[in-house]
């Protein structure tokens, strides 16, 4: 991956995204690389994949997990469609100071974002414009819509494993 320019991690659902950009960003971090943003992995309960919390990193050093959407209610949660948000992470991700990484990684961007302009919505363009190097995660069905809405970036195909 080059050191400036936007990419799209993208496929399809369940398909280990989060995972594998989780690997990629320690991986990163090993060798010396300043990586700010958030990651949202899946949260398990009983095996069963019963929402996400989110991993916020500011210049490497990894925040405490945070719950992010389930599928029941929750403390401080509000509904937005089947589900339920802890929307103080969507304030955090815009109030946060994540200084100036090298790489800053977006996990994930939906239909929360490019539907309802809510989410995470609020931090992108900003970020964008600010930092030199990104990865988004957005899953394939959302591909369409986000170049929609951010059709003057060029966003490049992105795969850990090409590394």
């Amino acid at each position: 991956m080059s050191d400036q320019g936007h990419f799209i991690l993208s496929r399809e659902i369940n398909t280990g995204k989060s995972s594998e950009l989780m690997q990629y960003v320690v991986c990163q971090i090993n060798r010396g690389l300043k990586v700010s943003g958030w990651i949202s992995p899946p949260f398990i309960k009983d095996n069963l994949k019963c929402g996400y919390d989110v991993v916020f990193f500011v210049l490497s050093r990894q925040l405490n997990a945070q719950r992010l959407i389930r599928e029941i209610p929750f403390d401080r949660a509000s509904r937005w469609r089947r589900f339920y948000l802890d929307r103080s992470v969507f304030y955090q991700a815009r109030t946060l100071d994540f200084g100036t990484p090298d790489l800053f990684i977006i996990d994930e961007v939906g239909p929360l974002e490019l539907v309802d302009h809510e989410g995470f919505w609020p931090a992108l363009a900003d970020i964008y414009k600010k930092q030199r190097r990104t990865v988004t995660v957005v899953r394939r069905s959302s591909v369409t819509g986000f170049k929609r809405e951010f059709g003057t970036i060029s966003f490049a195909p992105f795969s850990c494993w090409e590394r």
